[in-house]
């Protein structure tokens, strides 16, 4: 049988505490590295989530806002409820809609 010395186990130990705290350190940054990533991840996500709610306020209130400026605009919704009379044209020459109140109804 071979003898070992303690000098030869004393090295081959050292040289495993050595791997061993490679290996620990390398662990070690990785883990860093993740967590800073997850960060970075959750940081995104998390502007994303504001800009999608902004998008979102802006598209319901041009949702409410549209249509009632089309109205105003056409001048149709002052008027709801009565009748308005149709431009005519004539000889190139455009004739405004003039907006008549109903007439009044008679009570039965």
């Amino acid at each position: 049988m071979d003898e070992v010395s303690h000098v030869e186990i004393y090295g081959l130990l050292k040289e495993l505490k050595a791997e061993l705290d490679m290996s620990l350190r390398h662990i070690e940054d990785e883990r860093e590295r993740a967590e800073k990533q997850s960060e970075e991840i959750f940081a995104r996500l998390n502007l994303l989530e504001k800009r999608v709610g902004q998008i979102i306020i802006l598209a319901l209130a041009f949702t409410v806002a549209i249509p009632v400026c089309v109205e105003l605009a056409t001048g149709r919704l002052l008027h709801f409820g009565t009748p308005v009379h149709k431009s005519r044209q004539l000889n190139s020459e455009i004739i405004e809609a003039v907006w008549t109140p109903p007439p009044p109804q008679s009570l039965p």
